[in-house]
């Protein structure tokens, strides 16, 4: 009785031959399908393919009104929380300070406990 069989290394022509053929032909039908799904940003737009008005809403999203106000008041929020003095964390004695007043104590090289030097060092 022999032992097991072993197959002759390398590889066979037809069969690499076939996988190429088979990854080009994949790779071919990828790209046919994009272009079929994307008309106009492949191919260069024809009358009545690819065309939108773009003051067209986008199909599938939905915009409400904007808020005007709703948005000032969020801005303003932000502006007050920039400003403000407070408590970050008053257990670990961590507070809020002033952006601008930050901004004077870094210029000033003033660093907090335990923060790098300038520079990072």
């Amino acid at each position: 009785m022999s032992g097991p069989r072993q197959e002759p290394e390398g590889l066979r022509p037809a069969s690499l031959a076939k996988v190429v053929a088979f990854v080009l032909a994949m790779g071919a039908a990828g790209v046919a399908l994009a272009v079929w799904l994307t008309p106009g940003v492949f191919l260069e737009a024809s009358p009545g393919r690819g065309t939108r008005d773009p003051g067209a809403p986008l199909a599938g999203i939905e915009r409400g009104p904007f808020d005007e106000a709703a948005g000032e008041r969020e801005r303003r929020r932000g502006r007050e929380a920039l400003e403000r003095w407070g408590w970050a964390d008053r257990d670990a004695g961590m507070a809020r300070i002033p952006v601008e007043r930050a901004m004077e104590l870094v210029a000033d090289g003033v660093r907090p406990p335990g923060a790098p030097a300038k520079g990072g060092e």
